[in-house]
């Protein structure tokens, strides 16, 4: 596959003044799946162009060598044409990217992209959902295909940019730049669990597709609606960070999302996870994931009655016990084969 690779400049310098917080500031809350709440530019801005404190935020590069772009997190490069990393940040994120030089947005999240404020950036996303028990041969193929096809450099992301994320650019960097499968491995093991067997696996068997492969392949969508178990795990992951970001607020209202309520939250956490319960394709995974995933629902109600008071240190246990009922249940059926 051969395919032409523009070089560009890294930012060099930090802005007087300007640091990563600062530039938040005027960045968009996030919107979870199921509320419409679209980052918008400010009246008048055309498409592709920043905004004033987007554009601040973007031309702003980080103090020291290890630091993340504004906006953009677990951030690392490979190559002028491949890097990887966490979601992007509304604005901030896709700002930094702009001025980067980035030409495509590749996502292996399960969740829908945030395609309209890429596209006001000036830059393209194409989604192709992997599991963390492995990426396919056909999903591999849409990778290497997404990443060689692209007139510029491409950021693969997943959700924290730890383990889904860097096993697509591993297997970009083995299919399109002819990176040596245990190197690749070794920069996977920079970020990624060892849990994760299945992507280890897949990225040391990794063979090319061949050209006939890549050619058969349909136009690739900039953005997959999830539909079934995935969908359902996609929402129990986004109701467990926003558990997350209420305990890092003290058990209080997260200051970066101010519609969430913890109680509220774990009980729609209690919700998501029954949810998946009741499915025919969680119902077929049998009884002991079952039996887990009802420890997790039971974990999660402990939780959703203590936030009913105010004793934060029972909080916060609860929350603990959430959180070792579903590592037990990933151990054993998302993050292996």
């Amino acid at each position: 596959m051969s395919r032409s690779v523009p070089t560009f400049a890294l930012l060099a310098a930090l802005a007087a003044g300007a640091s990563c917080q600062e530039a938040r500031q005027d960045a968009v809350v996030a919107p979870a799946p199921g509320r419409d709440v679209v980052a918008t530019a400010e009246p008048g801005t055309p498409a592709g162009a920043s905004t004033p404190a987007a554009a601040a935020a973007a031309t702003a590069a980080p103090e020291k060598a290890h630091d993340d772009p504004p906006g953009l997190h677990n951030f690392k490069r490979w190559s002028d044409h491949i890097s990887q990393g966490a979601q992007p940040d509304p604005e901030t994120g896709f700002a930094s990217l702009q001025a980067l030089g980035f030409k495509t947005v590749l996502t292996v999240d399960g969740s829908r992209p945030d395609v309209e404020t890429a596209k006001h950036y000036g830059l393209k996303y194409v989604h192709v959902p992997v599991g963390y028990d492995g990426i396919t041969a056909d999903e591999q193929a849409r990778i290497i295909k997404a990443v060689g096809d692209s007139d510029g450099p491409v950021y693969v992301h997943c959700h924290h940019g730890l383990h889904r994320g860097p096993a697509a650019a591993a297997i970009a960097r083995e299919g399109v730049e002819g990176v040596s499968n245990e190197e690749a491995n070794a920069g996977l093991k920079e970020t990624c669990s060892p849990d994760y067997t299945g992507l280890y696996r897949d990225v040391l068997a990794f063979q090319a597709p061949s050209a006939a492969t890549l050619a058969a392949l349909p136009e690739l969508p900039e953005a997959i609606r999830p539909a079934g178990l995935r969908a359902a795990m996609v929402a129990v992951d986004m109701h467990w960070d926003l558990m997350k970001a209420c305990k890092e607020a003290g058990w209080d209202v997260p200051a970066d999302h101010p519609d969430v309520v913890p109680m509220h939250e774990a009980t729609i956490l209690k919700e998501a996870l029954r949810e998946v319960g009741r499915l025919d394709e969680g119902k077929a995974k049998g009884d002991d994931f079952l039996a887990q995933l009802a420890r997790a629902e039971t974990a999660a109600t402990k939780l959703e009655t203590v936030l009913r008071g105010t004793d934060t240190a029972a909080a916060t246990a609860a929350f603990a016990e959430v959180k070792a009922s579903c590592a037990a249940c990933h151990s054993t059926y998302r993050d292996k084969d």
